[in-house]
């Protein structure tokens, strides 16, 4: 069967704005999503499910009766103690039926819009929110869809509670699985050390900057309720990259120099460098005064700029020393009250009895 042009294009202005507000993932606002939308939202709130997806065809959802669907709800309102993903009919009477858990948003995203293909809407109701699907395109109110995610960022802190947070990195830093990968194994530092018995324990793997680095930002992802960043800082003159850094609701600005005392591997792992000491915490502690000054001078806020410092030798030795005045750039110093150091992150390879 052949369609005429002008046939084509008389269906195509009937159905004109339907098709512009599905392309544009604006499923809310089309008749009868919004009505049903509705509905849901209210079943979610008299029940005690955490979330539920409910699937049905476009002709089901079009077909669909007030009277009808009043019904349908209290049945489902009914189920949703036992199950959280229904497949229904037009009447809402359940086609079919299972419970489902997601591991994470992602999770739930991907699995909603992989069963709304062939024109089915999909509804997924959570604590915070709602999402919609059809045909593979989503209209959202929220970003998290699964408990796990709500529950995580529920516990998260603002970015102000930055003090209590690193004092719970610091302890979790005293555990030897959430530090064993930043080490080179017993074997090879036998191996490097040509089989001598005297044991060495801290060598850190190869440019150990990025692991640290790299550690420390998911931890205080995990922790607080802000995107931090590793990229170029392009406003800063000196052109060089700030290791972690993140902003307020305010957009005041926090920063945090990471930097680390020890021995590592050199790049094929052949031989023990001598890796930094004590000297690199002056130049850290410069340098971060001089991230603040660059900072206020591009016309930004700076609530805080901090350095972190890891501490892998084996023999710790006291350095605040080096936090002196006639360590630092007289220039700097009217900088000092927005500056915060953590010196006290110790980290060694020792296996726990």
């Amino acid at each position: 069967m052949s369609l005429r042009l002008e046939d084509l294009s008389s269906q195509i202005q009937e159905y004109k704005e339907d098709i512009l507000q599905k392309s544009d993932g604006r499923f809310s606002t089309i008749d009868p999503v919004r009505w049903f939308l509705r509905k849901l939202v209210h079943l979610r709130e008299k029940s005690l499910s955490s979330n539920f997806v409910i699937i049905i065809t476009d002709d089901d959802l079009k077909n669909l009766r007030p009277d009808v669907a009043d019904k349908g709800l209290e049945q489902l309102l009914h189920r949703l103690k036992f199950k959280n993903t229904f497949v229904v009919k037009n009447d809402l009477c359940i086609h079919s039926e299972e419970h489902k858990l997601y591991t994470d948003s992602v999770a739930a995203r991907l699995d909603c819009k992989a069963k709304s293909i062939n024109n089915k809407w999909v509804f997924l109701l959570s604590k915070a929110g709602w999402g919609i699907w059809n045909n593979q395109i989503e209209d959202s109110n929220t970003t998290f869809l699964a408990d796990s995610d709500i529950k995580l960022y529920e516990k998260k802190r603002d970015i102000s509670d930055i003090e209590e947070v690193m004092k719970e990195y610091q302890e979790h830093l005293k555990h030897h699985k959430n530090v064993i990968a930043f080490f080179v194994d017993k074997f090879s530092v036998q191996r490097l050390n040509h089989g001598k018995r005297k044991h060495i324990k801290n060598i850190l793997k190869n440019k150990p900057e990025n692991d640290l680095r790299n550690n420390l930002l998911d931890f205080l992802a995990s922790k607080i309720d802000r995107g931090f960043n590793m990229s170029k800082e392009n406003e800063l003159d000196s052109e060089r990259r700030m290791d972690i850094n993140t902003e307020d609701n305010d957009g005041n600005y926090y920063f945090f120099e990471v930097k680390w005392l020890g021995r590592c591997v050199n790049h094929d792992g052949t031989k023990i460098n001598s890796g930094f000491g004590e000297s690199s915490i002056k130049q850290g502690y410069n340098q971060a005064m001089k991230y603040i000054q660059e900072l206020m001078a591009s016309n930004k806020t700076v609530k805080m700029g901090g350095l972190i410092i890891f501490d892998a030798r084996e023999k710790k030795k006291d350095f605040s020393k080096y936090f002196n005045d006639r360590y630092l750039d007289p220039g700097l110093m009217k900088f000092k009250p927005l500056f915060a150091k953590w010196d006290q992150l110790h980290i060694d390879n020792v296996t726990p009895k």
